[in-house]
């Protein structure tokens, strides 16, 4: 396709397009939700529920790795499970959320994850099972490979709503 720059020349693959936009700062995607804080024995959770969803699900993870010749360490690892634009977690009719199991294998490489649990009046509590296995070492959540992390998340009342800005 061809089109003109400002100057009237002829150029190729360029396009000239703009982007109108309202006054003042973006939406913030947060607004009207309850932020969840809490975790347990080797997990730290935050959460925010707006709209029977889930658009936040964040864990910090303390994990147990044995390398190559059976050394023992431990690693931590930062995961989040929703985002509020496009990846938002419904929950179902009696409050309960699912994510996976998922499994994502590449050369040399194996990633498991699966987190579920229920939204009550004022608390959530799940469960989240997490490992990587690469090619020279092994991680997993938990004290056994085969356990899964338990936690309980409260409603945090100093930071739970956040002002719209719309």
């Amino acid at each position: 396709m061809r089109v003109r720059d400002l100057a009237g020349n002829a150029a190729e693959e360029t396009r000239r397009f703009r982007v109108y936009t309202g006054p003042g700062l973006p939406p913030n995607p947060y607004a009207d939700s309850v932020l969840y804080t809490g975790g347990g024995e080797g997990i730290k959770v935050s959460f925010r529920v707006k709209h029977h969803r889930l658009v936040m699900a964040d864990f910090a993870v303390r994990l147990r790795c044995v390398g190559p010749k059976g050394h023992y360490h431990r690693d931590h690892q930062y995961l989040g499970f929703a985002e509020p634009g496009w990846a938002a977690l419904p929950l179902d009719s009696r409050n309960r959320f699912r994510f996976g199991p998922i499994s994502w294998e590449e050369p040399g490489s194996t990633i498991e994850k699966k987190l579920v649990g229920t939204v009550h009046h004022g608390s959530i509590v799940g469960r989240l099972a997490y490992s990587k296995r690469l090619d020279y070492l092994s991680c997993w959540a938990g004290t056994r490979s085969d356990e899964d992390l338990h936690f309980r998340a409260y409603i945090d009342a100093t930071r739970t709503r956040t002002r719209r800005t719309s």
